[in-house]
């Protein structure tokens, strides 16, 4: 069964996605903040995480509007280091979802750091989705 947690303050923008995951009868997890991230991975067990990177830290930030442009790369150097989540990427796979993947970003910034398993830039294209979708259900069904 495939544990699903997204991570995207701009949840609304996800009904047609939530839908294809819903119909793989996925279990999913929506959150809009890192901490609310954070909290649930530490407490939940997921073998799948979507996330974007601009993102606001916490509630009080989200209520206002304010992001931070580092937060997404900063939760999954949390995600990935095993002294907090006692997982593998064999264990939990990473897919970055934003519309800041340049090809300098994608080579300087994330792939040095932490490298997800997939990448996909906003807006999602439906197609490129779903054949995400098929590589990831073979994985990890």
């Amino acid at each position: 069964m495939v544990n699903l947690l997204w991570v995207e303050e701009e949840q609304d923008s996800l009904r047609y996605e939530r839908k294809i995951v819903e119909a793989l009868e996925w279990n999913i997890t929506l959150v809009s903040t890192i901490d609310d991230a954070k909290n649930k991975l530490l407490t939940e067990n997921y073998n799948l995480i979507i996330s974007d990177l601009i993102m606001p830290i916490n509630k009080f930030e989200k209520d206002r509007g304010f992001v931070d442009v580092n937060a997404g790369i900063n939760l999954l150097k949390w995600i990935r280091n095993p002294e907090i989540i006692k997982k593998t990427p064999a264990d939990v796979l990473i897919v970055v979802i934003s519309a800041v993947i340049s090809s300098e970003t994608k080579v300087n910034i994330i792939d040095k750091l932490v490298p997800p398993e997939y990448y996909l830039n906003k807006p999602i294209v439906e197609k490129n989705f779903q054949d995400l979708l098929v590589i990831l259900n073979k994985i990890l069904n």
